[in-house]
């Protein structure tokens, strides 16, 4: 199953399905000379992008300012007995907190456990700029894979692959 998207265009069951649950994450830059770079990352969905929060200093932050191109990958958790992922291809750019907090709550039950104090120090930090929200805008979603969902009447034919791109 393949999405190619806009904006107005909402992605299909399955994979906003697997996206809401899902929250591990591997956030792809690239470097200054160009070479992709991979950071595992907790990523939240929300609804239209993928979220994620890093240091304003980051190599991930600066690679994004650079360079908007990224993609993502998000695998169904910790310890899971069989591997699913969706891949996302896009641009990035600094967002908002508050969409990054809207997200965190749809993701709350899948995503790994924090202290309170460790979420407190956070969320300040994400005032004072000193953390910034990176938004993944994806042009391409789908499954990576032999996903079940990639049967799925709207999957193109002999399994997933990409809409509107060249592949992984």
């Amino acid at each position: 199953m393949s999405s190619t998207r806009k904006r107005e265009t909402p992605l299909p069951p399955p994979l906003a399905d697997f996206l809401g649950r899902s929250t591990r994450a591997f956030l792809i830059t690239l470097r200054r000379d160009g070479s992709p770079t991979i950071h595992p990352m907790t990523g939240l969905f929300a609804g239209d992008h993928l979220a994620f929060n890093t240091y304003r200093k980051s190599a991930k932050a600066r690679n994004v300012e650079r360079d908007a191109r990224a993609a993502a990958v998000v695998v169904n958790g910790y310890g899971a007995p069989r591997v699913e992922a969706v891949l996302l291809k896009g641009s990035a750019r600094f967002d908002a907190a508050t969409e990054f907090r809207a997200a965190g709550v749809q993701a709350a039950e899948a995503a790994p456990r924090v202290s309170g104090s460790i979420s407190g120090r956070v969320a300040d930090r994400i005032k004072t700029g000193k953390r910034v929200i990176i938004a993944l805008e994806p042009d391409e979603v789908r499954f990576v894979g032999d996903h079940p969902s990639a049967s799925a009447p709207d999957a193109a034919p002999g399994g997933p692959s990409p809409v509107g791109g060249s592949g992984v």
